[in-house]
């Protein structure tokens, strides 16, 4: 998706979503959007520690 296409934010009606938008490493071919259904929200404390350590591995991607 091009980064003007800021349209796959907006609030779907009846819906309570999640939307993660990839940042400028793939900016030449376009960002990559991901959405699904939200279903938990939890504060830091109190997510389970699998989902607090999947933050803490590095996911990053390098041109070459």
């Amino acid at each position: 998706m091009q980064p003007t296409a800021v349209e796959v934010t907006y609030n779907q009606p009846n819906k309570n979503q999640i939307t993660l938008i990839t940042c400028d490493y793939t900016a030449e071919r376009g960002h990559v959007a991901m959405q699904d259904d939200l279903k938990q929200v939890y504060t830091w404390h109190d997510a389970p520690k699998e989902i607090r350590d999947s933050f803490s591995h590095t996911n990053e991607w390098y041109k070459s």
